[in-house]
């Protein structure tokens, strides 16, 4: 079963976005010249309220062979819109510099959890370079940017482990294909929506969520009383970034009248 990972919270978080503090800036988190350090330029921290319920994922500016996409120039995971009311609510963005903005949701697209925002220009904005994920090798090292108020310079990494994966989304109740996965060994809350990236700072994927598990509790001559959703293993999802583009230009195409 497929969930992400702010499943296992969203019920219980109110909007209490406001109160939050800009993240750390990027430049006193990564060491200098490091990839993550570039990619932080076109990182975007979103969150946005739906009712009772605030919900806080990651985004990023693209630039596709230097040509404008109209509506949307940024990617995210359709669950974070979803969750978000985007379509109809207001999405917030906070930069690696800790400035805050509206951007504009432009739409998503459940089948492949990929969400299209559009951002304006903003000081030290640096769309980031895009990779061929078709070109992904199994074991190539890979790095997920997630720099959120819940998790300050978070930097899943590792080695790619599987491709062409098939798993159900419980909340968008729908079943995810071609999805790749890496050894990041957690995906913290706010991840989803963040680039994957390779050592050359190309981005390669948008991270969808993780695997889990069901945990059931059980005490004697009660049975079961409380279950829960647990990762498991380490592997983090991601969208390739080809699937995402097409996903992408779908969107813009839809929603862009």
């Amino acid at each position: 079963m497929f969930r992400s990972v702010y499943t296992l919270c969203a019920a219980v978080v109110v909007a209490a976005i406001a109160a939050c503090k800009p993240f750390p800036k990027a430049a006193n988190e990564y060491p200098a010249g490091h990839v993550v350090h570039e990619a932080a330029k076109g990182y975007l921290s979103i969150s946005g309220a739906c009712g009772l319920i605030s919900w806080m994922g990651s985004a990023f500016v693209v630039e596709v062979n230097g040509v404008s996409m109209g509506l949307g120039n940024g990617l995210t995971a359709a669950h974070n819109l979803w969750y978000m009311c985007g379509d109809i609510g207001e999405v917030m963005a906070e930069t690696h510099t800790g400035a805050k903005f509206k951007v504009n949701a432009v739409g998503y697209e459940k089948e492949t959890d990929i969400g299209v925002i559009y951002s304006p220009s903003y000081p030290g904005m640096k769309p980031l370079s895009l990779g061929n994920s078709d070109d992904l090798k199994l074991g190539q090292m890979l790095y997920g940017l997630c720099t959120t108020v819940w998790n300050p310079s978070v930097i899943p990494y590792g080695p790619l482990i599987a491709k062409d994966i098939t798993d159900y989304y419980t909340d968008l109740e729908v079943t995810l294909t071609g999805l790749m996965t890496f050894d990041g060994a957690r995906h913290p809350q706010g991840c989803s929506g963040g680039p994957v990236l390779t050592e050359d700072g190309k981005v390669v994927g948008v991270m969808s969520g993780i695997p889990t598990i069901t945990v059931t509790n059980f005490e004697a001559g009660r049975g079961a009383v409380s279950t829960y959703e647990e990762q498991r293993g380490r592997e983090i999802y991601f969208v390739p970034i080809n699937t995402a583009l097409e996903a992408m230009r779908r969107i813009v195409a839809k929603n862009g009248h």
